[in-house]
């Protein structure tokens, strides 16, 4: 386990299928996959759309983690500065 150098958290890097390492918040979550819009992502690096679970709910249930650029309160300050506002750093 790692720790996010701007807010303290535990995360972990899932290896996307992209090949690209994707911070994640270090606990799995429930989830039904499918059931909504938001994203989890799998150990093996595959994003699923889905909404949380809860104690009562029917259907399958699976684990996912969430990505913490989604949770982290700082997360701004590690985006790519030409993907956010279109501009290139040069290099």
């Amino acid at each position: 386990m790692s720790v996010c150098k701007a807010c303290g958290r535990g995360i972990w890097f899932i290896t996307m299928k992209s090949g690209v390492a994707m911070p994640v918040d270090d606990n799995p979550v429930p989830f039904i996959p499918g059931a909504g819009k938001r994203k989890y992502i799998t150990e093996d690096g595959c994003v699923i759309e889905g909404k949380d679970w809860h104690k009562g709910d029917e259907g399958p249930m699976d684990m996912g983690y969430i990505s913490h650029f989604a949770t982290c309160p700082k997360a701004e300050q590690f985006r790519k500065r030409g993907k956010r506002d279109g501009k290139n750093d040069g290099g």
